[in-house]
């Protein structure tokens, strides 16, 4: 386990943040307002809406946890094989990935949940501390065993990819398959605050394009001087500034770029008391070369988080049952640089998962 730190390592937001200890009831419609909407999706995945905003809401439901402690919050869109959806953060929602696979609501059934501590599945303030990645994994297949699920299909981004790896690592036989993006390394060596440091030094490159966001800034019709902001202008501006740069690297599209790094519905006393619980190092390698279970991780070649997730390319290269796709000029966030390319490295994905172990042999790959 880490050294408790009081500083946040994986969230990306400095921004204010919203209490933790509210109901249920009270946070639903307030965070499903921030939903994005539209009618591209495929009209039958809701059950009487055409829109995602309208789907996610009819869908909801409340698990439980099996300590009783939190209930999490559960939603579904679209229609097929299940997919169960893991976001980042640690403490952030699910939210900001239903653009990701809004356009696949015709090929499989998303389910999404907040991660117990999360918005939509909060836990007293006074509970925060005691949160642990273990418990995230064990609430992980408590949701497995509701859903009816004989095996999961894990849909994950950024810190969620750490989640999805220790299910797999615990519960082996129950995943039939991993879609990771903005993926953290299946291993670590030298600790993993060591590693982090890498990571920082890679979104301060990405905050250094000051032409860019200058000109993200002026398009967005902000006043020349801070100081004149209201304060609507004023959080814009740090989305602008802060937030998008690291995220997205089209600046233009600023905007798309929600989650964790918005600094809105996300706890970073959360992410602090998960990431803590944390082992000093990732070692994931035995699982994945013991089984034939299909990984497909989808990385932009200028995520923070390993720009073209050069450990799982070199993975991929023994492991066949491994593939890795990199979409150019694409940050964390990359279904918002690259939309075409994330869709058909996605659906790919999705297809990879039904057909199951590769060549059906039990064994993944060699030593």
């Amino acid at each position: 386990m880490r050294t408790p730190s009081a500083v946040v390592v994986l969230g990306l937001a400095v921004m204010p943040v919203v209490a933790s200890n509210c109901s249920p009831d009270n946070t639903t419609q307030n965070a499903a307002a921030d939903v994005a909407t539209g009618s591209e999706s495929d009209p039958q995945a809701g059950r009487n809406s055409k829109d995602v905003f309208s789907q996610l809401l009819e869908n909801s439901w409340y698990l439980r946890t099996k300590d009783g402690k939190a209930q999490l919050y559960v939603t579904e869109l679209g229609h097929g094989p299940s997919v169960v959806v893991l976001h980042g953060g640690h403490g952030n929602n699910f939210h900001y990935l239903v653009d990701a696979v809004r356009p696949h609501t015709g090929e499989a059934r998303f389910v999404l949940f907040d991660q117990r501590g999360s918005l939509m599945s909060p836990v007293p303030d006074a509970d925060i501390g005691d949160l642990t990645a273990e418990m995230l994994v064990d609430d992980l297949e408590h949701l497995r065993q509701a859903l009816g699920e004989e095996q999961l299909v894990l849909f994950a981004h950024s810190a969620g990819s750490v989640l999805a790896l220790m299910y797999f690592q615990k519960y082996p036989e129950n995943v039939n398959g991993l879609i990771l993006s903005a993926a953290f390394p299946p291993r670590t060596e030298g600790g993993i605050a060591n590693w982090l440091q890498g990571l920082r030094g890679q979104q301060r490159e990405l905050r250094e394009r000051e032409v860019e966001i200058a000109q993200a800034v002026q398009v967005a019709g902000l006043p020349e001087n801070p100081e004149d902001d209201t304060p609507r202008e004023s959080y814009m501006r740090w989305r602008i500034t802060g937030q998008a740069p690291i995220t997205v690297i089209d600046l233009n599209r600023w905007r798309e770029a929600t989650g964790a790094g918005s600094g809105v519905h996300y706890n970073p006393d959360v992410d602090s008391a998960v990431y803590n619980s944390w082992p000093e190092d990732f070692d994931f390698l035995d699982v994945i070369r013991a089984r034939a279970t299909p990984i497909t991780v989808i990385q932009g070649d200028r995520d923070f988080i390993g720009p073209g997730a050069p450990e799982w390319q070199e993975l991929s290269q023994k492991c066949p049952q491994v593939s890795v796709t990199v979409l150019p000029r694409s940050a964390h966030s990359a279904w918002i640089d690259a939309p075409d390319a994330f869709r058909e490295a996605f659906r790919e994905a999705i297809s990879v998962t039904r057909r199951g172990a590769t060549d059906g042999n039990p064994v993944g790959c060699p030593d």
